[in-house]
């Protein structure tokens, strides 16, 4: 799987139900295809859609309703609307944008539940518990990662 990064775009569109997906593309035209019924939000232009997608997602977590699909409510998106750089997002004290370098190798502890959590995610991509946080830190990092 390419971990490579991806300049584009991080939308956020509603569903008939009310859900709200937070999604990241390069070709934001054709995205919005796939999504005939949903209303198109808000997008925020970003070098690294992928990256900005993911901290985001970690941001409204206790909002989530299903994989990229939350329950985010109108001052949620109001907020997120103030947005429409990655650079405003960095620049916001109120998001943790997870810049910080860390040293490889890494050494966390993670509660049961969390490492549970993180083991699906690894499982859905076919990767191993390891390799999957080494690539999330990576991605979350200001650094290139191991050397």
């Amino acid at each position: 799987m390419s971990r490579r990064k991806l300049a584009g775009w991080v939308y956020l569109v509603r569903n008939p139900f009310g859900s709200v997906k937070i999604g990241s593309t390069s070709d934001m035209e054709t995205r919005m295809a796939t999504y005939p019924h949903c209303e198109l939000l808000h997008a925020i232009s970003s070098s690294n859609a992928r990256r900005l997608e993911l901290t985001l997602h970690a941001h409204y977590d206790d909002k989530r309703r299903n994989r990229e699909w939350f329950a985010l409510s109108e001052a949620d998106v109001a907020f997120l609307r103030t947005f429409s750089t990655e650079a405003d997002v960095v620049a916001s004290s109120t998001i943790a944008t997870g810049r910080a370098c860390f040293s490889w190798p890494v050494t966390f502890y993670v509660s049961p539940a969390l490492h549970r959590r993180i083991e699906r995610a690894a499982r859905r991509l076919g990767l191993h518990f390891n390799e999957y946080v080494r690539h999330a830190l990576a991605e979350a990092s200001a650094c290139d990662g191991p050397a």
